[in-house]
């Protein structure tokens, strides 16, 4: 069974009513926002173009385009033919019903290939994210965003906290690819830990110091019980229970 994606598209292979056809290699064009996704190493364009050289274009590997011969993918191999000189290629136009629905295919495409790097992760999170349905609010789940980015969904909650809580420069720094997305995740929960630490201690300090009770004064039952027989004796003697206590607060 092939895959589906976001929208229902079949997204493993292409559908009965596609053709591929040859045009002018000048005729298609980049954009940014696709080719940034799946990337183009100097090194792998450098051994395509020696191989077209040698045996021109493989029809089973066409560029992908949309209606407007926009690459949606296939960048590496188009600079690869325009670098070998030749002047036309195979290509497999593609319908969309939208930009969203353009991203989530190659998104599909992409993670079915390799594993993103963090970089492009957070990209590929930040754009699908944006992603917004008919009633206008978000389209895919995290859940969703990560089957589309073969990540798990701990790594996609880990980047909404990330994003949400790190300042630009830091952010900038993970798009760059200069830093990881679990390293910034733990110096962040880091920062977070020693902050409560530091508002504890000064709620501490503030917080007024609780009085002390006095010591109760426990007498055994031996001193009670002669305590009490000194008493009744003083009383038959005569003596008020008042000049009792004052003997015995002067002894």
């Amino acid at each position: 069974m092939q895959k589906k994606n976001l929208f229902g598209k079949l997204v493993d292979g292409f559908t009965g009513t596609e053709k591929v056809k040859m045009v002018d290699v000048e005729s298609l064009h980049l954009d940014e926002k696709y080719q940034g996704i799946f990337g183009q190493k100097e090194e792998k364009i450098e051994q395509i173009a020696a191989k077209m050289k040698e045996v021109g274009y493989d029809k089973a590997e066409p560029i992908v385009i949309d209606v407007n011969n926009c690459i949606l993918e296939g960048n590496t191999r188009f600079l690869a033919a325009q670098r070998a000189g030749l002047k036309k290629v195979f290509v497999l136009e593609k319908r969309f019903s939208s930009e969203e629905e353009k991203l989530v295919y190659c998104y599909d495409r992409q993670h079915n290939r390799r594993n993103l790097s963090d970089a492009e992760l957070y990209k590929a999170f930040q754009e699908l994210e944006e992603i917004k349905g008919d009633n206008g609010k978000k389209k895919m789940t995290d859940n969703e965003i990560a089957e589309k980015l073969n990540t798990s969904r701990r790594q996609i909650s880990k980047m909404r906290e990330v994003q949400k809580k790190c300042d630009d420069e830091v952010l900038k720094n993970l798009q760059e690819g200069t830093i990881t997305l679990n390293a910034v995740y733990n110096e962040m929960k880091e920062e977070e830990k020693q902050k409560e630490t530091a508002v504890a201690v000064e709620t501490k300090k503030t917080e007024a110091p609780k009085k002390e009770k006095p010591a109760e004064r426990k007498v055994d039952q031996y001193s009670f019980d002669l305590g009490v027989k000194y008493a009744l004796e003083q009383i038959e003697q005569g003596k008020s229970p008042e000049d009792i206590m004052k003997e015995k607060r002067v002894g």
